[in-house]
């Protein structure tokens, strides 16, 4: 396997994914030439308004984009080196589960409102671990406990509407890890959350990595949960990333425009205090996102940008890469200039 700068191996690796789907109105690239990579043991967080393609991306990587209408039409995902397009149905119905689970964004809907909590997780482990009913059952049990939700044995047999929201997420965790899996994609893992119990559940995620060696995908609005927890962001727009990199510079030292657009959107409060507050407008970026049913020339985000300039709108920004990370951008070659 190929190695990284830190020593730690590429766990999952995508090429120039291309997922579109085929709508009445016509074809909409709502992912068009993504590529990045997830090392072993790292969290890459994943941002970028609602419709730029963050969900469509993490549900191409589990094989699980409803066709009709959208497909993959294009590029490849290896997973320890293999590329999961190439997989069966019941090739990647064991590696679903298995050693790629994933996290939905709203556990009401995604658990099955007939079955108790602790038998959604039982049949995963009878699937994928091949345990007994008995086994299978005190594994669940176990689950329950180690992600900390209280009377473990009495939760277990009961059903999601009798589950907080906090528990709800919490089982839809347990579910996730049962099975020990190397990749845990985490979509907006917190967003029906309040506060409180947000923090309790990414201290939870957060520690039981560590405990598995395990590689996390996390997408979310949430700037602010991406600094804590994320080692690498990517950030994505209309279906491309337009900057790629260390967490950390991203946020102090951001080279698009379009990321800087984010990070000022985020509401702050003034020295000055409540008076100062009141008197400064939060920053919004102008216009609307592009409709991808229609062809774009020059760089997607040029008709939204303050600093475009004219050739933004005529023609591919260029690829911008250092040791930090890359952007796509006619400005970023101006950057140190500004």
């Amino acid at each position: 396997m190929e190695e990284a700068k830190n020593g730690r191996g590429i766990l999952l690796e995508v090429k120039n994914l291309q997922t579109h789907l085929f709508l009445d109105t016509g074809v909409s690239r709502v992912i068009d030439g993504v590529s990045f990579d997830i090392m072993a043991g790292e969290t890459l967080g994943v941002v970028g308004e609602s419709g730029c393609g963050k969900s469509l991306t993490a549900l191409s990587i589990m094989r699980q984009i409803p066709n009709p209408p959208g497909k993959i039409v294009g590029g490849e995902i290896l997973f320890e080196g293999k590329n999961l397009l190439e997989k069966s149905r019941a090739e990647m119905r064991n590696i679903r589960g298995g050693q790629i689970a994933m996290i939905f964004q709203e556990p009401m809907t995604s658990l099955n409102p007939v079955m108790t909590a602790g038998r959604q997780i039982k049949e995963t482990l009878k699937i994928h671990q091949k345990l007994s009913d008995a086994e299978a059952k005190k594994r669940a049990v176990e689950m329950l406990d180690i992600v900390r939700i209280p009377l473990a044995k009495q939760r277990y047999g009961e059903y999601p509407h009798q589950l907080s929201g906090g528990m709800r997420q919490r089982v839809m965790i347990a579910m996730a890890l049962a099975c020990h899996p190397k990749l845990l994609i985490c979509d907006e893992p917190t967003t029906a959350l309040d506060v409180t119990v947000q923090a309790q559940v990414l201290n939870l995620i957060r520690d039981l990595q560590k405990s598995l060696n395990m590689s996390i995908m996390l997408i979310t609005h949430d700037l602010g949960v991406v600094s804590q927890m994320a080692d690498r962001v990517i950030v994505m727009y209309a279906g491309k990333i337009v900057e790629y990199g260390n967490g950390r510079l991203i946020f102090s030292r951001p080279l698009h425009p379009y990321t800087r657009a984010l990070l000022d959107s985020i509401p702050r409060v003034p020295k000055g205090g409540r008076a100062e507050t009141e008197q400064k407008k939060l920053y919004a970026i102008n216009g609307m996102v592009p409709n991808l049913l229609l062809e774009h020339p020059g760089c997607l985000f040029a008709p939204r940008c303050e600093s475009a300039c004219p050739e933004c709108g005529e023609k591919d920004p260029p690829e911008y890469e250092d040791k930090n990370g890359k952007t796509f951008c006619f400005r970023r070659l101006h950057y140190d200039d500004q």
